[in-house]
């Protein structure tokens, strides 16, 4: 501040400076100077939630009610709903509202444990990471000790790369192995991806010789391939079983599946026959063969095709799963939809950033550092700045037309306002075209 009434604009200071130290200063400050302008707004807008509100969009459902608000995960087991305050100007039926964990945190600081527990066998999987987002590492893995076997591997899956390396170096080698059993496959790739060199080599050791082959094969394909981002945690059948003993089959193999709803008939080596639904064996008679009742023309993609073709079949085909094969026709994983949303997701990410000019990051955004976003940004920046003293030029070109006629200056910012849109229009139109198929390399 500035005699403490005017803020000084770091922007307009570089002026005092020789050209060329104008534009290295510009590229460096502004983008810097914006974030931290932006991060201080944004969190002004969210103090009145309070510092442990937790945002779960799409996940909970809401009803206020005075001062108080009664929500619950849209897919929550049977019980009381929880009571959770909301700020009093904040009351609306038509926003997004928000859970306050002060409840559980005071459990976890009062070490009650069991009552912990209880509480949070009552929230959906991915509440409780969320949860544990907000707390410190230490209390977080303090209170991710405290969950059941079976949803400590579920809601493990659902936290931050952050999160699960503090949860992997408190944890005792027994505690990581249970964990890395009861994740899938493509949990456990995503993430050991995520992870240094040191903390993967202890997971590893960990597991069982089957799920250490598994994981060491799905890391050797390509990123952001097809083979990357499925399971092999499918339900396979044989074309000669009849239809009780594949039921059978999957009363007996299903729970350790991802998906029972398509079930994938495979001959000898594994190699992909057809495709067969439960719903078409659930109304069968129980003597038929599955090859009768097979669908033998298999939509399927190879584990090297792009991530985002699997994700379009998926969709244009309106599949709940989609085999993936080697390149010899074998059955070796599925993409499934809850993957392909995650696909989606990070693949509109990275389009907005490209729209934007940016070049696209793979972390979140409040937990990239403002120097660390300069950086995707000052590339673009400085090559716009490039072209606007290619425009100061030829501008410069007519400065005796426009002593002779000063009123062709006003004209100048209408033309290039109106330029950029257009130009802003133009290349969000073409590159989401191209996200979702409808331009094509040889449309150009």
């Amino acid at each position: 501040r500035l005699r403490g009434a005017a803020v000084v604009n770091p922007v307009e200071s570089i002026g005092l400076y020789p050209l060329p130290f104008q534009l290295l200063l510009a590229g460096l400050i502004a983008p810097a100077a914006e974030e931290l302008l932006f991060r201080r707004l944004l969190l002004r807008r969210l103090r009145p939630f309070g510092p442990r509100a937790v945002f779960c969009p799409r996940r909970f459902s809401a009803l206020p009610c005075g001062n108080t608000v009664f929500a619950g995960p849209a897919r929550r087991p049977a019980g009381p709903p929880l009571v959770l305050p909301i700020p009093r100007e904040k009351e609306d039926t038509n926003m997004e509202l928000h859970f306050n964990a002060a409840v559980l945190e005071a459990l976890l600081k009062n070490r009650s444990y069991k009552e912990l527990r209880d509480a949070l066998a009552e929230l959906n999987e991915v509440d409780i990471a969320e949860f544990l987002e907000t707390l410190p590492p230490e209390e977080a893995v303090l209170a991710f000790r405290t969950l059941p076997k079976g949803p400590a591997a579920e809601v493990f899956a659902e936290l931050e790369p952050e999160t699960q390396q503090h949860i992997v170096t408190a944890a005792t080698d027994a505690e990581l192995a249970a964990i890395l059993e009861d994740l899938f496959v493509d949990d456990a790739v995503d993430f050991l991806e995520d992870m240094p060199a040191s903390v993967v080599k202890r997971i590893l050791k960990n597991a069982t010789p089957e799920t250490r082959g598994l994981i060491n094969q799905f890391l050797h394909y390509p990123p952001d391939s097809a083979g990357s981002i499925m399971t092999a945690e499918f339900t396979d059948l044989h074309p000669d079983m009849t239809v009780g003993e594949a039921l059978s089959h999957i009363r007996r193999t299903g729970e350790d599946r991802e998906t029972v709803y398509t079930c994938y008939v495979v001959g000898p080596r594994r190699r992909l026959l057809g495709v067969v639904t439960v719903r078409s064996l659930l109304l069968a008679k129980d003597e038929l063969l599955v090859r009768d009742l097979m669908e033998p023309d298999v939509i399927s993609v190879p584990t090297t095709a792009d991530q985002e073709e699997a994700v379009r079949l998926l969709g244009r085909y309106n599949f709940l799963s989609l085999p993936v094969v080697d390149g010899e026709g074998r059955l070796v994983g599925i993409v499934t939809v809850d993957d392909a949303v995650d696909v989606l997701e990070q693949e509109a990410t990275e389009d907005f950033e490209k729209m934007a000019a940016m070049t696209p990051s793979e972390r979140p955004y409040l937990k990239t550092g403002v120097f660390e976003l300069a950086k995707h940004r000052i590339l673009w920046l400085l090559v716009l700045m490039i072209s606007g003293m290619l425009t100061g030029g030829i501008l410069g070109h007519y400065e005796a037309a426009f002593a002779a006629l000063p009123m062709l200056v006003t004209f100048i910012p209408m033309l290039t306002d109106t330029g950029g849109n257009a130009g802003s229009q133009s290349t969000s139109t073409i590159i989401r075209g191209m996200a979702v198929g409808d331009i094509e390399p040889h449309d150009l």
